[in-house]
């Protein structure tokens, strides 16, 4: 119970101490971050459609909310981000929490509306070009 309190206490206070700059890495652009959600969705769908069941938007709900917060949470990356090379970081370049991907997750709908990440101000996370 100490490790995870203890994490969540250093983010917040780097976040507070260091603010969102600089990045823990190149952030990524626009349309690469909309290429890998794309890949992401078609990822999600397929999933989705393998069950079977006539009202699919309910189960493509839940199967892209369990693949995102997994992903996010274990690696930091999903397939689109594997695609186009991206990673999602906490504020302090670690992979982030449960709690910061499910944040994440629930203001996505907020940032598609305003076209632009505060999904990623509010979880306390950024989505960086991997190196290499």
């Amino acid at each position: 119970m100490q490790l995870p309190v203890h994490r969540m206490i250093t983010r917040l206070y780097l976040l507070r101490v260091r603010g969102r700059e600089p990045a823990p890495g190149v952030r990524a652009e626009q349309p690469d971050r909309m290429r890998a959600a794309a890949v992401d969705l078609a990822f999600c769908a397929t999933l989705a459609g393998l069950t079977g069941r006539r009202r699919k938007l309910h189960v493509l709900l839940g199967v892209a909310a369990a693949y995102h917060v997994a992903c996010w949470s274990i690696s930091g990356r999903t397939l689109g981000g594997v695609v186009v090379r991206e990673r999602v970081v906490a504020v302090d370049g670690s992979t982030p929490s449960l709690g910061q991907a499910v944040i994440r997750l629930l203001a996505s709908p907020i940032a598609w509306a305003l076209q632009r990440p505060v999904h990623d101000e509010v979880a306390g996370t950024d989505v960086i070009v991997e190196e290499g």
